[in-house]
């Protein structure tokens, strides 16, 4: 109001001026001021493979097969033949435990960039291992170890053991995934026995997340509302030139304001709190997947966005007299 007393007295002035002066005036005169402004808050890219490519690439060093697609495919097998007749005497009764498959760590967890994204979704995922004897001459039971859980398998079984839940669970701690087999033998040992041993560990990249899962987070420096928040008349936050192409639903957080957008380019009012709040010079900002849900991470996805916030303020825009 103070702004538009000044603008009126300093035009009732020249008015009298040139009346003063002898000179002939319009009949009207009108003054124009901006009262819409855009202010630039964050440029969004976020690219999957640029978040996906360092948890994959350590996978294929720890011997994993990749496959890229909708989702992104992860496969791991192998298959152990053992004789016990080249480690253990044949022709005599025996009874002791030997080592099939020495540990070996399958998952580095600890040391894998944006490995928490293996820790913090439930992927779904079949992890088997089946042991097989071609003898009747000596009992034997392999006992594979996930971590220091020992897991008991009968030798022939029809079908594979599902160990998945313990694989789940060494997941969800964070830790390092190792594994270890060892033979329990009682019996005689023939020279052309054989025991196998297989592994297959199949997962794809689409499961529901146990806690928020970061893409991207960076601060803005919006302290320029300050002086305008007690002229605002609207306020949004405009997602422009949207392209998601990520297949599932983020959030976009900035300060302690939280807003939930799908594949559609959002617009979200603010309030004059609202504006208050991040009317700082550090405002914080994150694009996440929050905890709960379902997501299916495809290669070649990404999201870009170029977020502003627009005021349109009460000051007004032109004066006529």
């Amino acid at each position: 109001m103070k702004r538009l007393f000044l603008i009126l007295l300093f035009l009732l002035v020249l008015v009298f001026v040139l009346w003063s002066c002898g000179l002939q005036l319009p009949n009207s005169v009108t003054v124009s001021y901006s009262n819409h402004f855009e202010f630039p808050l964050a440029m969004l890219h976020f690219t999957l493979d640029d978040f996906i490519n360092p948890v994959l690439l350590s996978l294929e060093n720890e011997g994993f097969q990749v496959t890229t697609g909708d989702p992104i495919t992860i496969s791991f097998a192998t298959t152990t033949t053992f004789i016990p007749g080249d480690y253990l005497p044949t022709g005599i009764p025996i009874s002791g435990t030997e080592t099939i498959l020495d540990q070996a760590t399958l998952i580095q967890a600890s040391t894998m960039q944006n490995g928490n994204v293996l820790q913090n979704v439930d992927f779904n995922m079949s992890f088997e291992v089946g042991y097989f004897a071609s003898t009747t001459t000596f009992d034997s039971t392999l006992v594979f170890y996930i971590n220091s859980t020992p897991v008991v398998i009968s030798e022939n079984s029809t079908e594979s053991e599902n160990l998945t839940k313990y694989v789940k669970e060494v997941l969800k701690s964070g830790q390092d995934l190792t594994v270890r087999a060892d033979i329990d033998i009682d019996g005689t040992i023939q020279s052309s026995d054989e025991l196998m041993l297989g592994v297959n560990w199949t997962f794809s990249l689409e499961g529901t997340t146990l806690a928020d899962i970061v893409f991207d987070a960076s601060t803005t420096d919006l302290s320029v509302l300050e002086s305008l928040t007690d002229f605002v008349d609207s306020a949004t936050i405009v997602f422009d030139e949207w392209d998601n192409s990520l297949g599932f639903d983020t959030v976009f957080d900035v300060g302690n304001l939280s807003f939930y957008f799908g594949t559609t380019p959002p617009i979200v009012g603010l309030s004059k709190d609202d504006l208050i709040s991040i009317a700082t010079d550090n405002v914080p900002y994150v694009i996440k997947v929050p905890a709960n849900s379902y997501i299916k991470l495809k290669s070649n996805s990404y999201l870009d966005s170029a977020v502003y916030i627009s005021l349109d303020l009460t000051v007004a825009t032109e004066v006529t007299f």
